[in-house]
């Protein structure tokens, strides 16, 4: 993932722009020439150049970035394993991979990759709501709410919020 702070290695041209190189280049300019004209590098020039040679216009149609071969890929066996147990138990990766005895970012990356690395929603009761007949209602019965602390007695008769503690009343 690219931002504005580190540029990608190579600037992408669309295909049009790659096709406006290559006819400059096919009506007799550089490949540097041509490349400069259009705002690429000298290697992009001839890269595209190379590209058109070797398969005419098609080559200079948009390839996929997915690599032509992953040689440390699970083998195909492997990952259908792994997606039966994710259909059997509906586990995530840390209970299937135990299961498999394979590490767990393997597992999940194989899930990612079937599309179904996120479990569904738990189904949750639906909510209970209260309605009053009257705004307010409850008020009434909350009034102590509005009183200001240490305002109520305890049943002893000490109020609340005192500071002086009978454990350290002398006994005389």
């Amino acid at each position: 993932m690219h931002d504005r702070v580190c540029p990608p290695r190579r600037m992408r041209f669309s295909f049009e722009s790659r096709c406006r190189i290559v006819a400059l280049i096919v009506t007799g300019e550089s490949p540097q020439a041509a490349a400069a004209a259009c705002g690429a590098s000298r290697a992009t020039g001839y890269r595209l150049w190379r590209r058109f040679r070797a398969g005419g216009w098609q080559a200079l149609a948009d390839r996929p970035s997915r690599p032509h071969r992953q040689p440390r890929r699970l083998p195909l066996e492997a990952e259908q394993e792994i997606l039966r147990w994710r259909a059997e138990l509906g586990a995530g990766p840390a209970v299937i991979a135990t299961i498999v005895e394979r590490p767990a970012s393997s597992v999940g990356k194989v899930l990612r990759r079937a599309g179904c690395s996120r479990l569904p929603r738990a189904r949750r009761d639906p909510l209970v709501r209260y309605e009053r007949e009257r705004a307010g209602e409850l008020l009434g019965a909350a009034q102590h709410l509005s009183e200001p602390r240490g305002a109520r007695d305890r049943e002893d008769g000490a109020v609340r919020g005192e500071t002086a503690d009978l454990s350290r009343v002398s006994m005389t």
